[in-house]
């Protein structure tokens, strides 16, 4: 018998109102299902590939593995879908085990040549929106 495809996962998702779609990829590469899952995906989507190697050694030494990271990375661009995605990342927290890191990533094409010319402006406004986020972050109880 054969699971729901992607477009079925995606559509149950929506039509349930999932916050959050959580899948497994165990190859080198996203296998299919996840492939189809991310590109169909109208609810935000999480592609875990775990780690075989950790988990065998923790389940060897009885250690209860908890959450869906010991350490994830955050990259935004503060573009309208980061901020969407950021949101996830609030309610997601229960579920970090020590740290977060975020990475803000700039797109040298979309950087007017205002931006260039003021570059130490543009600097430290994104420093404080990512000050923003990270006290965002702490107040909803991520791990310090």
């Amino acid at each position: 018998m054969d699971g729901p495809s992607a477009l079925q996962v995606s559509n149950i998702a929506l039509e349930e109102d999932y916050n959050l779609v959580v899948a497994a990829s165990d190859s080198k590469v996203f296998n299919p299902m996840a492939n189809k899952l991310i590109h169909n995906a109208r609810k935000p989507t999480y592609i875990y590939k775990p780690d075989a190697k950790k988990h065998r050694i923790a389940k060897k030494r009885g250690i209860e593995q908890k959450g869906i990271a010991d350490h994830l990375l955050f990259a935004t661009d503060f573009s309208k879908n980061s901020n969407l995605a950021f949101k996830h990342l609030i309610e997601m927290l229960p579920f970090i085990n020590n740290k977060i890191t975020i990475v803000h990533v700039q797109d040298e094409y979309k950087i007017s040549a205002y931006a260039y010319e003021n570059m130490k402006e543009v600097d430290e406004s994104d420093d404080k929106t990512l000050e923003k986020m990270k006290e965002s972050l702490l107040k909803n109880g991520c791990p310090k």
